[in-house]
């Protein structure tokens, strides 16, 4: 049997479960592999995660994977299911101040925990953690005098640098400044009307951002097929938003969602096809 808590979601799985539809109850992943279109049909188990994503390696090579155990799952995606569940529910009024709080996390994870994030995270910790080594040349002299303290790491700690980055994810994720400016925000959903042929799709990157968050920006994340989530600071773009019809909010979201991606869409089913082949 395999080391648990290896498969990490960077798309949570309460998340895509909400595209799971038909009679073998799965969602259609949509690629580009080696420049050809593709798509299947998968569980939320068997997509939106990487391996280690949030493990760091160990002397002898196994992996710690605390982070994911004891703080993405417990702490951020356990009350963000939660919460998910309730606004689908009962809405966004539904929602009480820790409810609030919870959600405002779980954006924010949304934002930093992706791959394309996470590999920022690697290169910006062993820049860092190298101009501090180098900042001290000589610490490492009194292991091996002929060794400098950032060659001494390299070989003898080489993991240092991932302890660092993976390390961080936390705080980031629980950042007072980042987590005021989602809490401070206005929210709302967005519901597609039954007599809407369109769907919304999610991808790999779910967290969907135009502008930035110390300025005028707005945030949406798909929160099943019919139902987008959406964070703005300005009352003109939600006036905006709803003086669209349900297909232009969904194409314009979807359009976002495909051209977002790094590699993947999901959707409940395959009427999106030709949409994601083209855009993405």
């Amino acid at each position: 049997m395999g080391q648990p808590y290896t498969r990490q979601h960077y798309v949570p799985q309460f998340l895509l479960r909400q595209w799971h539809s038909g009679h073998d109850n799965m969602l259609t992943v949509q690629q580009s592999l080696r420049g050809e279109f593709v798509h299947k049909r998968a569980t939320a188990n068997q997509v939106g995660f990487a391996r280690h994503l949030y493990s760091t390696p160990k002397p002898g090579g196994q992996m710690d994977t605390t982070v994911e155990r004891e703080f993405m799952g417990p702490y951020v995606d356990d009350p963000g299911a939660a919460v998910h569940r309730a606004i689908l529910a009962g809405g966004i009024r539904s929602l009480d101040a820790a409810q609030r709080g919870y959600w405002a996390q779980f954006i924010v994870s949304l934002l930093v925990r992706v791959p394309r994030i996470m590999a920022v995270l690697h290169q910006r910790a062993r820049a860092i953690l190298g101009e501090q080594l180098d900042d001290d040349p000589e610490f490492a002299r009194q292991y091996d005098p002929t060794s400098t303290t950032r060659q001494w790491i390299d070989k003898h700690w080489p993991e240092a640098y991932a302890e660092v980055a993976i390390g961080v994810l936390p705080h980031l994720i629980q950042s007072e400044n980042m987590l005021a400016q989602v809490t401070k925000g206005n929210w709302a959903t967005r519901t597609l009307a039954p007599g809407c042929t369109f769907d919304l799709m999610i991808g790999d990157h779910p967290l969907l951002y135009v502008g930035k968050l110390d300025a005028a920006f707005l945030l949406v994340v798909p929160l099943s097929p019919r139902c987008a989530f959406l964070h703005f600071d300005d009352a003109g773009t939600w006036d905006n938003i709803r003086k669209m019809s349900d297909a232009q909010f969904a194409r314009t979201v979807n359009l976002h969602t495909v051209t977002t991606a790094a590699r993947y869409v999901y959707a409940s089913d395959d009427r999106h096809v030709p949409f994601v082949r083209k855009h993405l």
